[in-house]
């Protein structure tokens, strides 16, 4: 419909270019980061910045890995140099894992559950016990840190609510949402999903999951601001 309305209050009127405005640079980026890219980035794409504010960091989502033919797991300090095969799978932030896996793609996290050596083993090198065992992730992804809401008098206080939302790179068998060190709400299997009513103040929000083998693991704390109208 816009392409349509502009070629119609355009018709009969001459070409004109935009011109580019002055301190621009462009700058190759990784694509799917925007971050410099590294050897490992295999999707590239020049971007337009505003000199000065142009990326200065190297892309981390984008990593190389050395797998276990045998088993198709990390390598590990045991598993004989001709049966390592480097591969580039995603480290992505715990907040893009589902669409990650949503788009078939290989994870760095998903390497690390499978009971492989984990961390770094992106280089033929031994590594520690406690290398090879990373510990769980668990992460709020709602809301965001720092957000604010405000109250409405003009509604019922049930009604105005937020989502808790986390995610975990390890199974759970529950998982506890707690606001200011109080549990407000729990789980016991995926999607980890609570919805909180609002309370006027300033809040901190921590998941808390528990593990088959009965361990817990403590997503790091969100804080979030209430005010009433």
């Amino acid at each position: 419909i816009w392409h349509e309305f502009m070629r119609t209050v355009l018709a009969g009127r001459p070409k004109d270019w935009f011109v580019r405005p002055q301190g621009l640079v462009q700058v190759e980026v990784c694509a799917l980061s925007g971050l410099l890219p590294t050897e490992s980035c295999p999707y590239r794409r020049k971007e337009w910045f505003i000199e000065g504010t142009q990326p200065q960091q190297r892309d981390t989502f984008y990593r190389q890995v050395f797998l276990d033919r045998r088993t198709g797991a990390l390598a590990g300090a045991d598993t004989p140099v001709d049966q390592r095969e480097a591969r580039v799978v995603l480290d992505l932030p715990p907040q893009a894992w589902s669409w990650g896996r949503a788009q078939g793609l290989a994870l760095f996290a998903d390497l690390q559950q499978q009971g492989g050596a984990g961390k770094g083993m992106t280089a033929a090198v031994p590594v520690s016990v406690q290398e090879m065992q990373p510990a769980p992730v668990l992460a709020l992804i709602s809301p965001a840190p720092g957000s604010s809401y405000i109250l409405s008098s003009g509604l019922p206080n049930s009604s105005q609510r937020i989502l808790l939302e986390a995610i975990a790179s390890a199974e759970l068998v529950r998982l506890d949402f707690r606001v200011d060190g109080v549990t407000i709400g729990s789980v016991s299997q995926k999607p980890y999903l609570f919805y909180w009513v609002l309370e006027a103040g300033n809040h901190t929000i921590q998941a808390i999951g528990t593990t088959p083998e009965g361990t817990s693991i403590l997503s790091p704390e969100v804080e979030i601001h209430v005010s009433q109208r």
